[in-house]
């Protein structure tokens, strides 16, 4: 999952008690959510849409199969939810 706030500490809690491994990729700066044993935590190298790319190719190409991409954010590399508007 991208981004581990309180939002994906929750869901990585919620996967864990289900027994299902999860990987969080966190932001680069201090967060104590870091801290969790609910799932593996990857420290991102950027908070930037590259960055996050970079980082998911860097995660996926050391899984053995294939994993799903869930994120507790609409919009990780922004840092809030992407607002709609019309």
């Amino acid at each position: 999952m991208v981004g581990l706030e309180a939002n994906g500490l929750g869901v990585a809690r919620s996967l864990a008690r289900q027994g299902i491994a999860a990987i969080a990729l966190a932001s680069p700066w201090a967060n104590p959510c870091c801290y969790t044993n609910a799932c593996t935590v990857v420290r991102g190298s950027a908070w930037s849409a590259d960055g996050v790319v970079s980082d998911l190719l860097s995660i996926g190409s050391r899984l053995e199969a294939k994993a799903r991409y869930c994120s507790p954010k609409t919009n990780p590399s922004s840092g809030s939810p992407k607002r709609e508007t019309n």
